[in-house]
């Protein structure tokens, strides 16, 4: 039998505030199931500290399964989720996100990312959006994914960022 590793043996990583562990748990592809309520628990046990699921994972599935598994929110675990995928006009963006904070079972998501920038909304409406749920005080820090270094620093004009998820596939990596 193999000998349990924490997470934390990988070391820390601060995200504003935050300190996580190096390893955390994407999950894309859990369920609201046993099984992955089981598989979240065991993350935990096993030092996992961050989350990162999305509004649009599962259709909403993995949010449900993380808010069922594990609410409320131990010290120290932190959750981040995504909103924005297909759309990101404010309305939209709020929407996601009440229906977010409802399926995880909480009244404040650690790190918002959004998921997508909207090529038919400005940037800049978007992120004064994302600024606005912060300072209502419903996300605690603000992320980005898929974005360019451009978009990165004309979003960092409305926001502070604390976070990219960019895609990285070594079997698709360009020298």
């Amino acid at each position: 039998m193999s000998e349990n590793i924490s997470a934390a043996q990988a070391g820390t990583i601060s995200l504003g505030d935050l300190t996580v562990n190096r390893i955390g748990l994407g999950t894309n592809r859990i369920t609201n199931t046993p099984d992955a309520h089981n598989l979240l628990k065991r993350a935990l046990e096993l030092g996992i500290n961050f989350i990162d699921t999305a509004h649009i994972y599962g259709e909403g599935e993995s949010e449900e399964g993380i808010g069922n598994a594990i609410a409320p929110y131990g010290n120290g675990l932190f959750v981040a989720t995504k909103g924005g995928a297909n759309e990101a006009a404010p309305q939209q963006l709020r929407r996601e996100l009440e229906e977010s904070l409802k399926r995880l079972k909480t009244d404040r998501i650690d790190l918002y990312q959004l998921h997508r920038v909207d090529a038919n909304i400005p940037l800049e409406v978007t992120m004064q959006a994302i600024k606005s749920f912060q300072d209502e005080g419903l996300i605690r820090h603000i992320g980005l994914s898929e974005v360019t270094v451009e978009q990165l620093q004309q979003a960092m004009q409305v926001a502070s960022i604390v976070s990219v998820q960019n895609e990285y596939n070594c079997g698709q990596s360009q020298t």
